[in-house]
């Protein structure tokens, strides 16, 4: 008899922390899906950077600048970084020849809004209110609870998947 008591209070114990686990867990999936993404920084970023453009036209402070943005995941930055250093390599006078976030020599000073997202694939379609056929395509992924800016341009963005220029 004793036995058998000990034998339900163990079963008992063991199904009580297995329903405690689950719960856990579809709290813990719950909880992440309700993190979303936020597209905005994709437009914070891009305002940023032509800002910093109007202020800078040293390569090497904007490669600083971009390697210490903390909107920027790191994936970004190892891109750009490459993309930057293989051209100074190949070129040392003139570099790329055209910057590589906007994809393209000219871009919009300001007003930056967001015309398409792609919520599946995290693409999103920039463009200006004062140039509204410039457009980028950039992307946007989740990192946490943070969203950061993973492409724009020619940076982790598919030639498919470009602005048409």
């Amino acid at each position: 008899m004793k036995n058998s008591i000990i034998l339900l209070l163990m079963i008992s114990l063991f199904s009580c922390q297995s329903k405690k686990d689950t719960d856990t867990t579809e709290n813990n999936t719950a909880e992440a899906s309700k993190t979303t993404v936020d597209y905005k920084v994709a437009i914070q970023f891009i305002s940023d950077y032509a800002h910093f453009l109007d202020h800078s036209t040293d390569p090497k402070t904007t490669l600083s600048w971009i390697q210490h943005n903390q909107l920027l995941t790191s994936g970004f930055k190892e891109n750009y970084t490459r993309i930057i250093e293989e051209a100074w390599k190949t070129d040392p006078e003139l570099g790329l020849g055209f910057d590589p976030v906007f994809d393209g020599q000219d871009y919009p000073d300001n007003n930056y809004t967001i015309t398409a997202i792609d919520s599946l694939s995290g693409f999103v379609t920039v463009s200006s209110d004062s140039w509204k056929e410039f457009v980028v395509v950039m992307r946007v992924t989740q990192n946490g609870k943070q969203s950061l800016v993973d492409g724009s341009g020619i940076i982790n963005i598919p030639e498919n998947k470009r602005a048409q220029r």
